[in-house]
């Protein structure tokens, strides 16, 4: 009876895990007179902060870059070369993870808000920065627009600073995923990549 009971309690605190919403929040101020960044994991109305874990993290991907930049200059062109793809291989590698795991934690974005203010002291290229950053942002937004990620309208303005340098970002974001829809899109991943490869064995 009493093993019955225990394995009923495991069952029903994994189905709560499986299917309650984990929540995250994101915020980056870059201003003239403050610097900071934050993430937060909300649950039952807290706010549990995730800074230092996120900050020895980026300490330690920082370190593998140094490590594996030169100490002296490289003389040889072959091996600059080699030490060249070395790094651009590996911060390929490092960026292709990273967005395997935000495609699948950020199954739902509750709010999202970007304020920037760019200036590089000269209109014409004020101006031009503006434009190329609406243009990296719109097919980002239409994208998660078009996976029907965004449950809130997006608030972006890109306010160009014509009157002197500047480059400041109010970034605040907050969204939530469940670990069941994870594993879930991560079998029917693995099942699309299985029969990928089976097909291309048969054609061959």
């Amino acid at each position: 009876m009493l093993l019955s009971l225990l394995l009923f309690f495991t069952l029903c605190i994994a189905a709560l895990l499986l299917w309650v919403p984990f929540t995250f929040e994101i915020e980056v101020v870059r201003e003239e007179d403050q610097a900071y960044a934050a993430v937060h994991w909300r649950v039952l109305g807290l706010a549990v902060s995730l800074t230092p874990i996120i900050r020895a993290v980026g300490r330690t991907v920082e370190a593998q870059f140094r490590a594996m930049l030169p100490q002296s200059v490289v003389s040889d062109p072959r091996l600059a070369a080699a030490r060249l793809r070395e790094l651009t291989a590996h911060v390929t590698n490092r960026g292709k993870r990273m967005r395997i795991m935000m495609g699948l934690a950020v199954q739902e974005i509750l709010s999202l808000n970007l304020q920037m203010v760019l200036g590089l002291a000269d209109p014409f290229l004020t101006a031009a920065a503006c434009g190329c950053a609406w243009a990296a942002l719109a097919p980002l937004v239409v994208a998660l627009e078009a996976k029907s990620l965004l449950l809130s309208y997006p608030r972006i303005s890109i306010t160009p600073s014509y009157q002197r340098a500047a480059l400041e970002i109010r970034f605040h974001c907050i969204f939530r995923f469940r670990l069941g829809q994870i594993i879930r899109d991560m079998v029917r991943t693995f099942a699309s990549s299985m029969a990928q490869r089976i097909h291309k064995g048969v054609v061959r």
